[in-house]
């Protein structure tokens, strides 16, 4: 998910782009302060993220959410 294969529209290669990044339906990939309202979390607790390799773990799951929870800051 750079600037060379960003898939979905999402691109992971800087802070800046990641917290901007609009889903093609037109969602949020991360919305500071709320993680179900999240694309990224949300497809990936539902196991559609990753599409190839191993899942996360619900201790990593639960560090995403409460990361965006916490608003999601690039620190």
């Amino acid at each position: 998910h750079g600037p060379a294969r960003a898939s979905g529209n999402i691109r992971w290669d800087s802070y800046t782009f990641a917290i901007n990044n609009v889903v093609k339906s037109g969602a949020k990939a991360i919305v500071p302060g709320n993680a179900a309202g999240s694309r990224v979390y949300t497809i990936t607790r539902d196991g559609i993220m990753p599409a190839q390799g191993a899942k996360l773990t619900a201790a990593e799951l639960k560090l995403l959410s409460d990361w965006i929870t916490a608003g999601a800051l690039n620190n």
